[in-house]
């Protein structure tokens, strides 16, 4: 379109209460699982046993994706698992499940004790175009008080290209080690970052220290998570909260040099339906 006859049109333009709702737009998605069994030997020697690692990005979202590593060798037994399913770009699911235990084979005393670390972490990288909260909620089983399972949920934003994000606004630990059973959470994570670009990571970490004849240690994680939007105002490309000429020459320039921003119906082609969502949002103002 001539941007001179676009800019023309712009003027006859006016003004109303209505606003467009924030977009939610996906990035990176993965799973990755990881397991580490640490020997001591009777004559203190330590030996440490990598059962595997695993990273499946979806793609962004993908299908389903379900991981699982295993591994038993003499005195020790341990498994990690991972699953985790998309139901679109504002919601979603992750589930994990780790279990480590010991077990004396041939009456063998070559090892004293034993210890290990098993983790496996959801990753979800989107922005949004507006200010708006993610909702976590979830179940952590750990069937065994001596044993010590991890929630850590964390939110970073503020990406910086090629350096990655810049810092987590949202981190925090969920432990539960002393009461066999469950212990059900649920938590509210405003999104407000000035980038709009964020990941959101869920881990469930286990670890322990063990002695042989051990019965096996089971935990779990089942987790959802959710985005909403509040009212956005993607037409205000210059974020000053008011929307005039200078978004307007905004937004031509980026058209121009086929910014991302400029593609406002997300199809990846810059086109007379970007231009047509721009005016929509233009005339439907600022909240």
């Amino acid at each position: 379109m001539n941007q001179t006859l676009f800019a023309i049109g712009i003027g006859t333009l006016c003004f109303n209460t209505a606003h467009a709702a924030a977009q939610v737009q996906p990035g990176y998605s993965s799973v990755t699982s990881h397991g580490d069994i640490n020997l001591t030997g009777d004559n203190g020697r330590e030996e440490s046993t990598l059962i595997d690692d695993q990273d499946m990005m979806l793609d962004p979202l993908g299908a389903d994706v379900e991981l699982e590593l295993n591994n038993s060798n003499g005195l020790y037994v341990g498994s990690v698992s991972g699953y985790a399913s998309f139901d679109d770009a504002m919601s979603g699911s992750f589930y994990a499940n780790s279990d480590f235990g010991g077990t004396d084979f041939n009456n063998s005393d070559a090892v004293g004790s034993f210890g290990h670390t098993f983790s496996t972490e959801l990753e979800y990288q989107f922005m949004i175009d507006g200010e708006g909260e993610l909702e976590i909620e979830g179940t952590l089983i750990n069937l065994h008080p001596d044993f010590e399972y991890f929630v850590r949920l964390s939110v970073s934003s503020e990406f910086m290209p090629g350096t990655g994000f810049a810092g987590n606004f949202f981190d925090e630990s969920i432990l539960d080690t002393q009461d066999l059973g469950s212990l059900d959470f649920a938590r509210v994570v405003p999104l407000i970052a000035d980038s709009g670009s964020y990941r959101l990571r869920i881990t469930l970490s286990h670890s322990g220290i063990g002695q042989r004849e051990q019965d096996l240690r089971l935990g779990s994680l089942a987790a959802s998570f959710s985005i909403s939007t509040g009212a956005g105002c993607p037409a205000d490309l210059t974020g000053d909260g008011e929307l005039n000429f200078f978004d307007v020459s905004a937004f031509l320039s980026a058209y121009a040099s086929q910014d991302p921003i400029a593609d406002f119906n997300g199809d990846g082609v810059y086109d007379f339906f970007d231009v047509s969502a721009f005016l929509s949002a233009f005339t439907g103002g600022c909240p």
